[in-house]
């Protein structure tokens, strides 16, 4: 209570109004006999308010006060929601789109590496004799009996005089079985000798 004076002159005292805490005080058993407890001051200890003993200090490092300790921005928890879940999309989508890159380029090199395969091929086919037009498979003219002038006609002429040589070489053979003595055994003639003739002789290069 304080002495206050008017404006006509007149003394009152003021009296503090009463809160709703005071008044709830005053009637709940247990906040009046804690009230006394802390006003207490006779040969007893004193009563030190610790505070709430599950809520940290303000310098403390967990403290964090009330009006940020719930989100209340359900605006931007909603933006936050939506913008990961597009980061996340946008990832997966990312992942796939590398994932058909490679794949892509695996089919296109196999294509290509077939495609060289195949040109080799008919590159091979070219250059040789076979499956072309109007062309033997032999190294001499069917016709003619002429060899070509190439390394495979001189290849082909060396097999054909070597089969001729050892058919020779077989008639030699019969012809001198026929008679060892020399002379004919019916006539009593003498034989004439078997003219064998050269060897053949492998040429290297048509050059």
């Amino acid at each position: 209570r304080r002495l206050c004076v008017g404006k006509i002159g007149m003394a009152f005292r003021a009296v503090q109004p009463e809160t709703r805490q005071d008044r709830a005080r005053r009637s709940d058993k247990e906040t009046l006999e804690k009230a006394r407890l802390v006003q207490r001051k006779e040969k007893f200890q004193r009563y030190e308010d610790i505070g709430n003993p599950t809520e940290p200090e303000a310098s403390a490092v967990g403290y964090m006060p009330d009006a940020e300790r719930f989100h209340t921005d359900v605006a931007g928890e909603e933006r936050n929601q939506r913008m990961q879940r597009a980061q996340v999309k946008g990832e997966f989508m990312d992942r796939k789109r590398e994932e058909f890159y490679y794949r892509e380029e695996e089919r296109w090199r196999g294509m290509e590496n077939q495609h060289d395969r195949d040109s080799q091929k008919v590159q091979a086919f070219a250059a040789g004799t076979r499956g072309s037009k109007n062309s033997n498979s032999v190294a001499y003219n069917p016709l003619t009996l002429n060899y070509h002038p190439t390394d495979a006609g001189l290849q082909q002429k060396y097999k054909d005089d070597v089969c001729k040589y050892k058919a020779t070489l077989r008639t030699k053979s019969i012809y001198e079985a026929g008679s060892r003595e020399g002379f004919n055994p019916i006539t009593g003639e003498t034989r004439p000798g078997f003219n064998l003739g050269p060897a053949p002789q492998r040429q290297q290069s048509f050059n």
